[in-house]
């Protein structure tokens, strides 16, 4: 499907949950992301992922051809990493627990800024932004649950660097006149197209075992 669709087509080797190979190092391969390894560890061999899409607009599949055993390592392998984890772990639970308290003194009426300051923390206020990210400079695993709150709801979420605390001020109505907005409909309309196209295509493969005319089916399901 790959080649008479002109795509380009590559092998991961081995690759554990955290990124790194069979030999320790983190694969550099910039196609290889966190979402990307994500899924591939959800899949069951054989098996195909759903597209994957990309920021930049491209998408993935993802064919999981086997299970690799996992090695067992020696404790002079991992002790120093071990250690670091043990100490991580001890971060993440005392920066979860001052997060805890924020949020709870936030519902209760302080004020974000001030608890910033007491807990030697970070504040700012940011601009409007849309559900995509777009304009935003709040970490992305924030956005979604703000698009799910309601103006002066405060919404505590784990993020990369540890745990944001934010609140929702307020909720500016969408401008359906914005040419952005017919771009984004055509952008969504052809990548749920592709989607549809690719799990047709993979479905009528592994269930039927057809030949399958990518031409034609491109053809007949994405926008022309």
């Amino acid at each position: 499907m790959a080649r008479d669709s002109n795509l380009a087509v590559s092998t991961i080797a081995p690759i554990a949950r955290d990124g790194r190979t069979k030999s320790g190092a983190v694969d550099d391969n910039p196609a290889i992301t966190a979402e990307l390894v994500g899924r591939l560890f959800g899949l069951s061999a054989p098996g195909t992922s759903e597209v994957i899409e990309s920021r930049s607009g491209g998408f993935v599949v993802v064919r999981l051809d086997n299970i690799a055993s996992p090695a067992i390592p020696d404790l002079s392998e991992i002790r120093d990493l071990a250690t670091q984890s043990w100490r991580a772990d001890r971060v993440r639970d005392r920066v979860e627990e001052i997060a805890a308290k924020i949020t709870d003194r936030a519902k209760r009426g302080d004020q974000l800024e001030a608890l910033a300051r007491e807990f030697g923390g970070r504040f700012e206020r940011t601009p409007a932004f849309d559900r995509t990210g777009d304009g935003a400079t709040v970490p992305l695993p924030l956005i979604a649950p703000l698009f799910e709150a309601k103006p002066g709801d405060i919404v505590e979420q784990p993020v990369a660097a540890g745990v944001s605390v934010a609140k929702l001020v307020q909720i500016e109505t969408a401008d359906l006149n914005d040419p952005a907005r017919d771009e984004l409909t055509a952008t969504i309309r052809g990548q749920l197209a592709n989607d549809l196209v690719a799990q047709l295509a993979n479905a009528l493969r592994e269930e039927i075992e057809v030949n399958i005319d990518q031409d034609a089916l491109e053809a007949t399901f994405l926008p022309q």
